[in-house]
């Protein structure tokens, strides 16, 4: 429960008795976030504010009428977070609470995720616009981050989003061919396991072979208690590599991105990806790249607070040095 002004008075004169100015106890992610994020102002006293920091849950229409789910928690410069396959919002249930007290947290539940509506065929221009029109919906400049696929839908939807402030992809973007073009066989492998009910199976196969999971990755994300809710968006990997394989390399205007643009990576992503994402900084007026020591393609899941630090500190003053 919230603690209530009445609290707040109390402990300070309980500090005044005392003849000593203490800070009130700290909820565990912001003492976390105090000791290792680079902010640019304290977090707020949590001995009665952290509690405070309530999700809503709104809906916003696409051009299409979809509806699409949006979890916001926070105050300050709005961050409109995009998963990657297989993901809803809850896959930032542990990136929230590091950002909420600085800013305007917002993460997308894509189509056929979570709590957004869905139409089938499934084509990837549709998705482009659910994220044009949440960050037109949305409080201000908008910080827009994406993560592997959603970093590449973020990326598509950056040149047409009017009050986008910076763009942030963590291994997304510009997929590599090897990403785009999967084989026919084994995208059917993966229909094959959905159709039979073993999603378990055909999440595990695309998050090994095609995201490049390491195994101590895949451990951390299948104890996290979001695991069922990928499991129950399995289906949605199949078309969304089949949608790759038609439409991966068309271009992208990035000429038009003018904003600053952070891409960020893991130091243990396997080389050849991780020079891939790392090359893609030529291709914008203004692109930094920052390295997550010790960490592959989902340190939202293995290391939050790092990845939180990366983020707050670019959102925070626009640039981010990179760290190896």
């Amino acid at each position: 429960m919230p603690r209530t002004g009445s609290s707040r008075n109390a402990w300070r004169r309980r500090s005044r008795r005392s003849g000593r100015r203490r800070a009130p106890v700290r909820c565990a992610a912001h003492r976390q976030a105090q000791a290792r994020l680079p902010l640019r102002r304290a977090p707020a006293a949590c001995g009665w504010r952290c509690e405070v920091q309530p999700t809503r849950r709104v809906t916003v229409a696409s051009a299409d009428g979809t509806l699409i789910a949006v979890w916001i928690t926070g105050e300050g410069p709005t961050l409109l977070a995009v998963p990657g396959t297989a993901a809803d919002h809850t896959v930032w249930d542990r990136v929230v609470p590091l950002l909420a007290p600085h800013a305007t947290v917002a993460v997308v539940d894509r189509r056929g995720r979570g709590e957004s509506g869905d139409v089938e065929p499934y084509r990837i221009g549709p998705e482009v616009d659910d994220l044009v029109a949440v960050a037109a919906a949305l409080p201000g400049p908008v910080h827009l981050y994406g993560h592997s696929f959603g970093g590449y839908l973020a990326l598509h939807a950056a040149a047409r989003v009017p009050n986008l402030a910076s763009l942030a992809l963590y291994e997304g973007g510009l997929l590599p061919r090897s990403v785009q073009q999967f084989s026919a066989s084994f995208i059917a492998e993966l229909d094959r396991l959905v159709s039979a009910g073993l999603r378990e199976q055909a999440l595990e196969l695309f998050m090994t072979h095609a995201a490049g999971l390491r195994t101590s990755e895949l451990a951390a994300l299948r104890a996290q208690p979001n695991w069922q809710g990928r499991l129950r968006s399995a289906h949605t990997i199949p078309r969304e590599l089949r949608s790759l394989a038609e439409h991966g390399a068309d271009p992208v205007p990035t000429e038009q991105i003018a904003v600053p643009v952070l891409l960020i990576v893991g130091a243990e992503t396997e080389a050849m990806r991780r020079s891939w994402f790392e090359s893609m900084a030529s291709l914008f007026a203004d692109a930094r790249v920052a390295v997550l020591p010790r960490q592959g393609h989902a340190a939202h899941m293995t290391a939050p607070e790092l990845l939180a630090g990366a983020l707050a500190e670019f959102v925070g003053t626009g640039t981010a040095a990179t760290a190896r």
